[in-house]
């Protein structure tokens, strides 16, 4: 039998394919969002790691260098130096090789009244100086504390700026290492310029291109790491260096890669196009389903009982029935309705024969009367 379309067959696909589509969509969208957010939190929890990481390196550079300090500090010859009765100290110790070795850019030894024993320089050439007095001055009024403490417990070990340049400083009490409870004799300051040198060294350790920022440190109000979008591919993370008394000194900047970014919109992307391409499948599983488990058994019974209307109710036939589900149940109804009115007319019938039966008979006792008569 040949099935005509029907038009709740069309709503039905129409309804599923909107159904599936919204979703489809609602699934892409979501997706994107999702995976964008998730990455983009994964990059900002990397670069605050970054700038964490890149400043405690340098905060273990300053340890390093106040270790240096203290160690020379605790020289006995150290001590016998300030008091004018080791000359050579300086020069045994820290010459061009060794002052290279231990990366520090300038050294100077200060008595306790603060007066300047000996100071000694490394500039660019790797040649040895002096610093000038004023400028040995200047660095004093940091290390006073130190001089000033009786205990000796009392160390330097901080950061400055000076003409567009980082500085690392530590400065240590210079005491008798025999005798615990000497007070300090004088205090040795150890400087290590931030110069061109240290930051390549420092950006390859760190395997990140860093600069540094003296422009108004601290801008941004914050001292945790922070990312300020640089290029298309990179972001640049300010983290704020404090000095020993927390006040904002510069702002390394570490350039990284949108290496998660690229990732994470790759993966939105794919996830969008997985989810067109599930969309577009359970829409065809879902209308073949419906259309073979539903719709062309209601267009074969629909069909079916538009035959029967057309030859009639008393005619031969049934709707067929297939299943145990609500279209079988009433494919049943529809049969035993034909069943109950086909009955009824066969009844009808019967009655009817009667009814003509007692009126012919009627009729022949009429006329065999009529003759009578006659």
């Amino acid at each position: 039998m040949k099935l005509t379309s029907m038009k709740l067959q069309h709503k039905a696909w129409a309804l599923v394919l909107a159904i599936v589509g919204f979703a489809s969509l609602g699934a892409m969208f979501g997706a994107r969002h999702i995976v964008a957010d998730s990455f983009s939190q994964l990059e900002s929890e990397r670069a605050s790691r970054e700038g964490e990481r890149a400043r405690r390196l340098l905060h273990q550079q300053l340890i390093g260098l106040s270790s240096t300090a203290k160690d020379y500090a605790q020289w006995v010859e150290a001590v016998l130096f300030v008091q004018g009765q080791a000359p050579a100290f300086m020069d045994e110790n820290f010459d061009e090789s060794n002052m290279g070795y231990l990366r520090i850019s300038e050294l100077m030894v200060f008595d306790k009244r603060g007066a300047l024993k000996a100071s000694i320089t490394l500039n660019a050439g790797g040649e040895l100086g002096t610093v000038p007095a004023e400028r040995a001055s200047r660095y004093f009024e940091s290390v006073a504390p130190v001089v000033a403490d009786a205990s000796g417990q009392t160390t330097l070990q901080t950061y400055q700026a000076d003409s567009g340049q980082l500085e690392m400083l530590a400065a240590a009490p210079i005491r008798d290492p025999d005798k615990p409870g000497d007070s300090p004799h004088g205090a040795i300051l150890m400087v290590r310029h931030f110069d061109d040198v240290e930051r390549q060294r420092f950006s390859e350790v760190l395997m990140v291109p860093v600069t540094l920022s003296f422009d108004a440190p601290n801008h941004h109000g914050t001292t945790d790491a922070h990312l300020v979008p640089a290029e298309d591919s990179r972001d640049e993370l300010h983290a704020v260096v404090q000095d020993a008394e927390g006040r904002a000194v510069v702002e390394l900047v570490l350039r990284l890669e949108r290496d998660l970014e690229r990732v994470g919109s790759a993966l939105a992307w794919n996830g969008m196009v997985l989810a067109v391409v599930g969309g577009v499948l359970a829409s065809v599983l879902l209308v073949l389903l419906l259309d073979r488990l539903i719709l062309r058994r209601l267009q074969l019974l629909a069909s079916e009982v538009q035959g029967i209307t057309e030859r009639g109710p008393t005619a031969s036939g049934e709707v067929s029935v297939k299943g145990n589900d609500e279209l079988s149940r009433l494919g049943e109804g529809v049969n035993r309705l034909l069943a109950r009115v086909r009955a009824d007319a066969q009844q009808q019938h019967a009655v009817h024969e009667r009814q003509e039966g007692l009126q012919i008979q009627l009729m022949q006792s009429q006329k065999t009367e009529a003759l009578g008569r006659l």
